[in-house]
Formats: structure tokens, C-alpha cells, sequence
């Protein structure tokens, strides 16, 4: 894997889009009448012991006193959305519309691959702060990967999610609809968590860490906690919000 590293800035549109859902992650009604949450709060916003890898500011509102560690891109403690081969194997897109939760801002890549090939990465927790998934490792299946995607049809992109057991700790899964070509090798897309991709519109996917079979027990993780990788496919849309880790 190429590791030139540069930083991409993302912006977020302005848009305002409305983006209904259902209940198992896109605006649904979660509310138990004594829950004190508010009454349209996700289904993936209603959990407990949030790492935020993507998120708006609006949604991780809803969930501030519940997040253990923020882990979404903050130049003061030198957190990243890198783009490899010196930040030119994407551009930022205009993230149109709203995002996951019907809200503003998400990222939107859009595959250049000047070089026959495109990848990048989201930095993960520092060797310090490793103590803090302590929970995780200790009960991986009460623990959740959450990721929302949005994209054309015919168009997937390679996902790859890591623990902190060093680089050979890693889950990969393909998103979208058809197949992407890394490296000589396909991998199909697989089927979002309601069962059926659309393209244009938000989907999730959500695994939980035990199946992934990723240690949170480990002291020395990779530099990444999760990488992006779409090919040689120059144009294609890799949209993404709401990933984190989560307990249910």
C-alpha cells in the first residue's frame, strides 16, 4: 500500500435537502416514554459509549455526554483525513444535500486515481489513549462499527477498518453496488444493513466488533483506524457520515 501521505479539508455543503428514513438509523423514533431522548432520535444515536470517527456537529450533540473518545479530524490534536500519493488520488465533492441523520455536513470524495489507483485513510487513537476501548475489548459483542454511505449505482469501494493489534488487525468490506478491483483482486459489494443498496441515498452498514474479529486490547494500533480504496474508477462518488463505534 502507498503511503504518501497528505491532508484533505472537506467542506460540507449548505444544502437543505430533506432525507427521511427508517428507524435503524435515519430518523426514525427511538423514544421510550421515559427515555428523557429526544422523540425522533435515531436508533443509532440511542446507544452508549460513542468513539465518533464521521459525524456532524449537530448529531454529536445529541450524544455528547455519551462519547468516550472523539476520534473525527481535529488539526489541534493533529487527527486526519489523509489522501494518499501527496492528496491527489481524490478532490473534495460538493456533498450535496443532507446527510445521514437529514442533517448538513458529510464527507464526499471523488476518485481522481491519477496513478491507476486511489486510496486514503482516518487516523486512529494514539498509543496513549488505547485505555480508553478497554470496554470495547472487553465485551466486543455488545460493540458496534456504524457507517453511512451514499453513491451512484454501479460504483462500490473497498472499506477497511482496523483495531489496535498493530496493521494485520483488520476487517475489510466492500460498499455500494457491483465490484471494486484493488490490487488484481475484486471485491463485491455486500448488502446494507436494511438489505437493498439505492443509489443516491443513504444507506448503513453495521457490524458488530466480535464479528469483525478486530482486538480493542492491544497497545500498538495502526496508524489508521479505518481506510478508504476505490481503484482505478476516476469519478466515482464516495460519500460517507455517521461512522463510529458504538455499544447497544
Amino acid at each position: 500500500m502507498k503511503k504518501i501521505f497528505a491532508m484533505l479539508a472537506v467542506a460540507a455543503s449548505l444544502l437543505a435537502v430533506s432525507c427521511g428514513k427508517d428507524d435503524n438509523g435515519n430518523g426514525g423514533s427511538t423514544k421510550k416514554p421515559d427515555s428523557g431522548q429526544p422523540a425522533d432520535l435515531p436508533a443509532s444515536l440511542s446507544g452508549t459509549n460513542y468513539f465518533p470517527i464521521i459525524l456532524d456537529g449537530e448529531s454529536s450533540e445529541l450524544i455528547k455526554d455519551k462519547i468516550v473518545l472523539d476520534l473525527r479530524a481535529n488539526p489541534e490534536l493533529d487527527r486526519r483525513i489523509d489522501v494518499w500519493a501527496a492528496g491527489e488520488t481524490y478532490t473534495a465533492g460538493d456533498a450535496p444535500g443532507t446527510n445521514f441523520y437529514g442533517k448538513l455536513g458529510y464527507t464526499q470524495l471523488i476518485c481522481a486515481a491519477p496513478g491507476g489507483w486511489s486510496g486514503g485513510g482516518i487516523t486512529n487513537a494514539k498509543a496513549e489513549e488505547v485505555s480508553k476501548f478497554a470496554d470495547v475489548a472487553a465485551h466486543p459483542d455488545q460493540y458496534y462499527f456504524h457507517l453511512g454511505y451514499k453513491g451512484k449505482a454501479n460504483e462500490a469501494h473497498l472499506i477497511r477498518v482496523f483495531g489496535l493489534n498493530g496493521e494485520a488487525d483488520i476487517y475489510e468490506f466492500a460498499v455500494g453496488q457491483g465490484s471494486v478491483n484493488i490490487d488484481g483482486t475484486n471485491h463485491t459489494a455486500i448488502a446494507p444493513k436494511d438489505g437493498e443498496f439505492e443509489a443516491g441515498e443513504w444507506v448503513e452498514y453495521e457490524f458488530s466488533i466480535q464479528d469483525m474479529g478486530l482486538n480493542f486490547g492491544g497497545t500498538a494500533p495502526y496508524v489508521y483506524i479505518m481506510t478508504f480504496l476505490s481503484g482505478n474508477n476516476p469519478g466515482a462518488e464516495l460519500s460517507f457520515d455517521a461512522i463510529f463505534i458504538y455499544k447497544k
